[in-house]
């Protein structure tokens, strides 16, 4: 994960979303995306079980955003995969 930058009050920053840790007893490594740009709200305090499964919800999102809003014609894409978006 070489885009998480960690910050000064120990949050973390991924493409312009800031997630904080929520550790439980059961589960040490969840986390929460607190805050981001206005396509992200629907997932502001949507707690995750680890890092990478938020990062990969923060990926998909930042896609999907792009598709609509027409960055990426959307005739030309096969797939949308947790990684990438196959296109033609």
């Amino acid at each position: 994960m070489k885009k998480v930058v960690q910050l000064k009050d120990g949050s973390l920053k991924y493409n312009n979303v800031r997630i904080e840790n929520n550790p439980t007893q059961s589960l040490k490594e969840m986390v929460s995306i607190v805050r981001g740009p206005s396509y992200m709200k629907p997932m502001f305090n949507k707690k995750f079980v680890t890092l990478e499964k938020a990062i990969l919800a923060i990926d998909t999102a930042q896609a999907m955003n792009m598709i609509t809003k027409g960055y990426i014609d959307p005739k030309c894409v096969m797939n949308i995969t947790d990684k990438s978006i196959e296109i033609i």
